[in-house]
Parts: C-alpha cells; sequence; structure tokens
C-alpha cells in the first residue's frame, strides 16, 4: 500500500551575473543591485571574507538589492575585490569574475601639499598622500562658495598627484580634497595669495 503523496519542489542554485555599481568606500555603502537567476527565493549574500549580509530587497527573480557589508580598514593596497555570491535553498552561485565583483576602495589621504601657498594660476601643486586610485576629482573650497575643481589633475602613482590651482580664485584659504570611489580625503589648505 502507498502512502498519500507530497509535493517536492526543486530550487535550483542561483546565478550571479553583473554587480552595479561594482566599486565603492570601505564603509558606508549604499545599496547596490544584483542581476543573475534564481534570486527571487535568495536568503543570504556573501562578499568574499568581508562579511555575510541579508538582501535589502528581491526585485525578481533576477534582480536583487543589497547594502555591502563594511570593510576592514586599512585595505592593503588600497582596494580588495571579492566575490558576490547569492544564496538559496538549492545552493550558492559561482564565482563569474569580474561582472559578479564588488571592490572596495580605501579612503584616499592627504599629507602636504607642496607648495602650499601661491596665487591663483600656481601650476604643478604636488599632492603627497595615500590610496590615490581612481581619482574622480580633486576641489579648493573656501568654505564659503561651491567648491572648485582643480585644473590639469595628474596622478603620478597612489601616493601622488599633482594638479593646478584655477586662475582667476580670489584670495583665500582653501581645503583642498581629494575624492575617489573610496570617498573623499582629509581637507588641506592652500592658500591663495
Amino acid at each position: 500500500m502507498n502512502s498519500n503523496s507530497k509535493a517536492f519542489f526543486y530550487v535550483p542554485s542561483p546565478s550571479v551575473t553583473t554587480v552595479t555599481p561594482g566599486q565603492g568606500p570601505a564603509t558606508g555603502n549604499t545599496a547596490i543591485d544584483v542581476f543573475g537567476s534564481g534570486i527571487a527565493t535568495a536568503t543570504q549574500v556573501d562578499f568574499g571574507a568581508v562579511g555575510t549580509v541579508a538582501p535589502s530587497s528581491i526585485v525578481s527573480d533576477t534582480h536583487l538589492t543589497v547594502v555591502p557589508p563594511d570593510h576592514a580598514t586599512p585595505i592593503a593596497g588600497c582596494t580588495d575585490s571579492v566575490n558576490v555570491l547569492v544564496t538559496n535553498a538549492g545552493g550558492q552561485s559561482a564565482a563569474v569574475g569580474a561582472s559578479g565583483q564588488f571592490e572596495y576602495y580605501d579612503a584616499p589621504s592627504i599629507n602636504t601639499l607642496t607648495p602650499n601657498t601661491g596665487p591663483a594660476g600656481t601650476t604643478g601643486v604636488i599632492v603627497d598622500g595615500g590610496c590615490f586610485i581612481n581619482v574622480s576629482s580633486v576641489t579648493l573650497d573656501d568654505g564659503v562658495n561651491p567648491p572648485t575643481p582643480a585644473d590639469n589633475v595628474q596622478v603620478s602613482d597612489e601616493n601622488t598627484l599633482t594638479f593646478d590651482v584655477p586662475a582667476g580664485l580670489a584670495a583665500a584659504a582653501y581645503g583642498v580634497v581629494v575624492t575617489t570611489p573610496g570617498g573623499d580625503s582629509n581637507s588641506v589648505t592652500f592658500t591663495v595669495t
């Protein structure tokens, strides 16, 4: 004699195809998008050895959002790429390479400016610091007006960059800030005479 029957549902393991954006700061990230398949029943998202978090929202079977966990700092070499892996009842997705990774960036820092004073239009100001990787901007801020982008920013290596002070800046003390995917650096003063 046979027993009554019960349904059994096979849940395939998920897959990850892309992570957008694929980079961000070591701490204080906002939600990112993860695309793939088999995502509707996702229970957790792993960011390599950094940590595991629950999805923020399940948008569809091919899309979820998640806030990357904070990375310990400082990061050796200033960046760390980790595989983003999704887990559901059927198992865990496989690593797919760069398109399925999230790259953590340490915040840049400024030690010195050489020179740290001069007229508007001064060229070749040397910025010594760290983690100048994928620099998106260098700005000068007098604390009154909107920050002014520096001219001719040239990154020599992760510890050194140069910029020109824009012509026409009024005489004042300006906080110089370097911005990367890791966020904003500390502010160091350049005085326009």
